[in-house]
C-alpha cells in the first residue's frame, strides 16, 4: 500500500482544548476531501468515550478511526501535530493525532500496518514528535 496516495494533510497547532477537539481538528481534512462524513467523526469520538484511550498506541501518538460503515467514504490519512500535548482518557498525553479512514476491512488493516511500521521506527517517531516543520514531518513519515 502506498500511503502517500491516501494522504490528505499535515496540520500543526499550538494546542487544542481537549481530546475531542484534537480528533475533530485532525479529521477535518478527511471531511473536506470527502473521505468521511460527520457521522465518522462522531463515531471516532464515541470509540474513545466507550472504550478508553486504546487509540493511544505509543506514547504521544493517537490513531483515531472507526469502522467503515460508520461513515468512511474513501481511504484517507490526515495528521495533526500539537506543540502542547492534549490529555486523552487515563491521563495519556498526545502530541500527534493520525486520523484515518478506510472504506473496507482489507484497506483498514493494510493502513494500520503501514502506520505501525512508521511509528515503530524510533528515529522517525522522535523526529516527527520533535520537529515543528510540516515538510519535515511529511518527509519523515513518507520516506
Amino acid at each position: 500500500m502506498n500511503i502517500v496516495s491516501y494522504f490528505k494533510k499535515v496540520s500543526k497547532k499550538e494546542s487544542v482544548d481537549n481530546w475531542i477537539d484534537s480528533i475533530k481538528v485532525a479529521a477535518k481534512p478527511l471531511l473536506d476531501a470527502g473521505c468521511i462524513n460527520e457521522n465518522y467523526i462522531d463515531a471516532m469520538i464515541d470509540n474513545v468515550k466507550n472504550n478508553g484511550s486504546y487509540i493511544v498506541i505509543v506514547p504521544f501518538v493517537a490513531l483515531p478511526h472507526s469502522r467503515a460503515e460508520m461513515g468512511a467514504l474513501k481511504t484517507g490519512v490526515s495528521i495533526l501535530k500539537l506543540d502542547q500535548p492534549v490529555l486523552y482518557p487515563d491521563n495519556k498525553p498526545v502530541k500527534l493525532i493520525i486520523s484515518f479512514s478506510a472504506n473496507d476491512n482489507n484497506q483498514h488493516m493494510e493502513l494500520l500496518s503501514v502506520l505501525a511500521e512508521v511509528l515503530m521506527d524510533e528515529t522517525k517517531l522522535t523526529g516527527i514528535l520533535e520537529t515543528n516543520d510540516i515538510q519535515q514531518i511529511e518527509k519523515l513519515f513518507f520516506n
